[in-house]
């Protein structure tokens, strides 16, 4: 599913150095006077922070999974991007608790893209997260309806999510190959090490 995260992180705390400038004493009848006196300068405002990248420190599959779980950008009109957040309520079924809560990240996710969409007026593209993505897939592959316009307007919304979805198929073999190959270093790591442990045996006189 593909959702915009916009996460703001704040950068880390700088330290405040405050430049002090020394003015010297004026004695009367001597060389300084008071046009004569070093007054601070204001040259600059200091260091500026620096950009934060987000993946700094993060490993290759956590790099992967914060894209798989992030928002993507899908091309849907602005009337099925509304079509999509009224069927979750009342056109999509559901059974049981599991497909309820995917009903529901299916309505928050497209009802959040629809506002988007509507305040930077866009017409032909969301962003949506990919856990509302997956939902409104699993809903639209079951969904029971008659009429070529509403087979028209399916069928167009299945086509336009099928890339992301793909990507999303993609994410995950790589993820789990990633994962796989952890856990292999990681027993390999815990493995004894027989090699180290090897004794020569003592000769023996013939």
């Amino acid at each position: 599913m593909s959702e915009l995260i916009t996460d703001q992180i704040p950068a880390g705390d700088q330290e405040n150095t405050v430049e002090t400038t020394i003015i010297p004493e004026i004695v009367p009848g001597s060389e300084n006077s008071a046009e004569d006196e070093i007054l601070p300068t204001d040259e600059g405002t200091g260091p500026q922070p620096e950009a934060v990248d987000l993946d700094e420190g993060k490993t290759e599959l956590e790099k992967l999974i914060a894209r798989r779980t992030g928002f993507w950008q899908v091309k849907i009109e602005a009337q099925d991007a509304k079509w999509i957040k009224n069927a979750c309520q009342g056109k999509f079924e559901f059974t049981g608790p599991n497909e309820a809560f995917m009903l529901m990240n299916c309505f928050l996710g497209f009802s959040s893209a629809v506002s988007r969409q509507e305040s930077e007026k866009q017409t032909e593209t969301i962003v949506v997260q990919a856990s509302a993505i997956e939902a409104c897939a699993f809903f639209i592959n079951r969904f029971s309806a008659s009429g070529v316009e509403s087979a028209q307007r399916l069928f167009r919304i299945a086509m336009n999510m099928n890339n992301v979805m793909m990507e999303l198929r993609s994410l995950d073999e790589q993820i789990e190959a990633l994962r796989q190959m952890e856990k292999a270093t990681a027993k390999l790591a815990d493995a004894p090490d027989t090699t180290a442990n090897t004794t020569a045996a003592p000769e023996t006189e013939g």
